[in-house]
């Protein structure tokens, strides 16, 4: 896990940077996403005639097997029905695979596998994908630290409205991490954060305005 420490009190999140000097955490679209209909492991897989299903019918298939408890579960079926669902344009089953190999959850962990599925996903315009290929860059996740790559990926995650890759733009420039620290900018990001809804950027904000960095002190 990422940390960044300040001189502030220390305030944990799901997944991000916080406090002046700020701390991210892994992302919060680490959760793979949920299907609608099917919800059981099929009975009898003859019955499945793979022609007639539709992606997201796939996609189910993949989610009921990933999820199933015990000995249902079964990853190798839930891996490949998402890569039938993500052959047919699925976005979801897309970045579900990207998380499967990220997390190594039920296979080896796969930093390759797992940004080739996430970069299909982001070619899509899912911010998901966009935000994880960041931490990515940005943590060192099996790959190594590339923060061009990461501030890229959260730049394009933030033009697509994501409140978490704000807040971490406002982070990187709050401390200077991989860029030159630049408190306007900083507030710059942590203001469309908060706007969108980010408790921690609104924090960081209180904390600019009370030391006049980046703003006049307020």
């Amino acid at each position: 896990m990422k940390r960044r420490m300040c001189a502030w009190t220390l305030i944990l999140a799901m997944l991000l940077p916080v406090c002046g000097a700020a701390e991210a955490l892994p992302p919060s679209s680490a959760m793979k996403l949920l299907g609608g209909e099917m919800t059981d492991v099929p009975a009898d897989e003859t019955e499945l005639a793979e022609e007639q299903l539709s992606a997201e019918e796939m996609f189910d298939l993949g989610v009921a097997y990933d999820f199933a408890e015990g000995e249902d579960r079964d990853m190798e079926q839930a891996i490949y029905w998402y890569e039938q669902a993500a052959a047919l344009g699925d976005v979801r089953a897309m970045f579900n695979l990207g998380v499967t190999y990220d997390q190594g959850d039920g296979v080896p962990v796969d930093a390759e596998q797992a940004i080739y599925w996430y970069e299909q996903a982001a070619a899509l315009e899912y911010d998901k994908a966009m935000m994880n290929l960041a931490l990515t860059y940005d943590l060192a996740d099996g790959v190594e630290r590339d923060m061009d790559k990461a501030l890229y990926w959260y730049e394009q995650a933030a033009a697509l409205g994501n409140a978490d890759a704000m807040f971490n733009l406002g982070v990187t420039y709050d401390i200077g991490d991989g860029v030159e620290m630049d408190d306007e900018q900083a507030v710059a990001w942590y203001e469309q954060a908060a706007e969108a809804g980010s408790d921690k950027a609104m924090f960081n904000l209180g904390i600019m305005y009370y030391n006049g960095e980046g703003v006049e002190a307020d």
